[in-house]
C-alpha cells in the first residue's frame, strides 16, 4: 500500500535521502532496524528506489521542456505554412474566377483545408502546380514570385510537417516520462510508508535516534475524553440548612 505523500516531489525526496542515508550512517539505528528486516541489502534498496524517483523527476522536467520547444516551433511554422498559403491563393483568386481552371488546377476550391493532413497536402499542391504551369508561373513573376522565392515559401510546408510530427513524438515522450515518474514516486513512497512503521517500532524507546530519520514522535496529551466525562458529572445536591 502506499503512503500518502507530503510536500512537493523534491521535498519527498529530501526527507526520503535523510532517512536512509541516516539509517545506514547511524550504526545503532542500523542495528536495530536489521532486527525487522531492514539490513544493509533492503537499506540499500530503499536508496536505490529514492535514485530512481530522483531520476524520473529530471527526466520528466527535460521531455516537458522539449515539449514545450516542439510546441513553440510547431506554431511558429504553422504561422509561417498559412501565412504563404494565403498570399499567394489571394494572389490568384485576385486573377482569375471562382472555380476556373487556372484555380481548379492549383487547388483552390472551396475553403481552406481544416485538417494538417489535407493543409499540408493543398499547401504542395498549390506552389507546386502555380511554378508547374507556364501561365500562372509568369503571372506570379510579375507579383514577386521568382523561383526561388517559390522554392523557399514551399519549403514552409515542409518545415511545417516536420514539427508538427517531432512536436506530436515530443509529446507522446514527456507522456510516457510523467506515466514512469508516478511510478517511481509510488514504489518510493511505499517503501519509505512501511520502512518508518517498523522504524518507529524498533526505535521506539530511542526518540533521538528517530528525530535523526526525520521521523516526529506525537506526544499525547491529557484524556480529553475522561475529562470530558468527569465535566458532565451533574453537581453534587448541598446538604439541607440546619433548622
Amino acid at each position: 500500500m502506499s503512503a500518502k505523500s507530503r510536500g512537493t516531489e523534491a521535498e519527498q525526496i529530501t526527507s526520503a535521502g535523510i532517512l536512509v542515508d541516516n539509517s545506514l550512517s547511524i550504526e545503532e539505528i542500523k542495528a536495530l532496524v536489521a532486527l525487522k528486516g531492514y539490513d544493509e541489502t533492503e537499506l540499500q534498496s530503499g536508496r536505490s528506489k529514492i535514485v530512481f524517483a530522483l531520476q524520473s523527476l529530471k527526466d520528466q522536467a527535460r521531455q516537458e521542456g522539449i515539449a514545450r520547444d516542439a510546441t513553440k516551433a510547431e506554431a511558429s511554422s504553422k504561422l509561417a505554412a498559412h501565412t504563404a498559403y494565403q498570399d499567394l491563393a489571394q494572389i490568384l483568386r485576385g486573377k482569375y474566377l471562382a472555380n476556373s481552371p487556372e484555380l481548379v488546377k492549383v487547388g483552390l476550391v472551396g475553403s481552406e483545408p481544416a485538417t494538417i493532413a489535407d493543409f499540408l497536402k493543398a499547401g504542395y499542391t498549390l506552389f507546386d502546380n502555380a511554378a508547374a504551369d507556364a501561365d500562372i508561373s509568369a503571372y506570379i513573376l510579375l507579383r514577386g514570385y521568382t523561383p526561388e522565392i517559390m522554392h523557399s515559401e514551399r519549403n514552409k510546408f515542409s518545415v511545417y510537417e516536420k514539427a508538427n510530427e517531432d512536436q506530436v513524438t515530443a509529446m507522446g515522450l514527456a507522456s510516457d516520462a510523467t506515466k514512469a515518474k508516478i511510478k517511481a514516486f509510488i514504489d518510493m513512497n511505499t517503501w519509505i510508508s512501511e520502512y518508518k512503521a517498523s522504524a518507529k517500532v524498533a526505535l521506539r524507546k530511542k526518540p533521538a535516534l528517530l528525530e535523526q530519520l526525520g521521523i516526529k514522535i506525537r506526544k499525547r496529551g491529557p484524556n480529553k475524553k475522561k475529562n470530558k466525562k468527569n465535566n458532565n458529572k451533574p453537581p453534587e445536591t448541598p446538604p439541607p440548612a440546619a433548622q
